[in-house]
């Protein structure tokens, strides 16, 4: 499956953006959905990941450290 990169909102670019660095810090040569799920934890309090998650009563701590 092709994503056009330039079809994404700009905030679906940062966070794919910052999921590419995670997973080149990481030493790993392609981006896992673990590392875009921690790019979008990773996100400030004013996205709308974390207003989402805990919408649905998801423990942010917990996920936060089962991502890392």
């Amino acid at each position: 499956m092709s994503i056009h990169f330039e079809k994404l909102t700009i905030k679906a670019q940062e966070a794919v953006q910052r999921a590419q660095s995670l997973a080149a810090d990481a030493g790993n040569p392609a981006i896992s959905p673990l590392h875009l799920l921690a790019a979008l934890l990773d996100e400030s309090e004013e996205g709308i990941i974390h207003p989402l998650l805990e919408r649905i009563g998801a423990n942010l701590g917990q996920l936060q450290q089962m991502v890392q």
